[in-house]
Formats: structure tokens, sequence, C-alpha cells
């Protein structure tokens, strides 16, 4: 496996983490606050954290898995002029 050291943001809480492009799962330091439904930013992109598990059950380390967040706001639209 390739991971890649990473500077993610959890609720505004800047965190070192490392990610696993072929898995897609982030790896954190354990953090009893990080919970599924919150939001994370990872290299721009806000997503959503969907899956939060503690690897091995020894409060070392959380793999989180996101998905990303759809902006449904709408856009202004250029006239022509």
């Amino acid at each position: 496996m390739s991971w890649i050291a990473k500077q993610i943001e959890v609720n505004g809480e800047a965190i070192s983490a490392l990610y696993n492009k072929f898995t897609d799962t982030i790896s954190v330091p354990f953090n009893k606050k990080i919970k599924a439904g919150m939001r994370m930013i990872v290299d721009g992109n806000e997503q959503e954290i969907v899956e939060v598990v503690d690897y091995a059950d020894r409060q070392e380390e959380c793999l989180l898995k996101g998905k990303g967040v759809k902006n449904d706001k709408s856009k202004k639209r250029r006239d022509a002029d």
C-alpha cells in the first residue's frame, strides 16, 4: 500500500493524516470527537465522513472514509453583453 502524508481539516481543526489512494482511506490519530456525518476538507475538497473505524480497537488510530459533498447552490448566469 502507498500512504501519502496530508493535512486535513475536521470541523475547523487541522490534523496530520495519511491518505491511501488505492482504498480511498484516511488514517488519523485516534480522536473521540471525530464522528460519522462530520465534514472534512481534503486537498481543498469538502467531504462528509461516512465511516470511522478504530483500527485494531486500541484507540491509537482511526480510519476514515469520506464521500464528496454535492454543492446544490445555483450559479449566477453570465449574460452576453
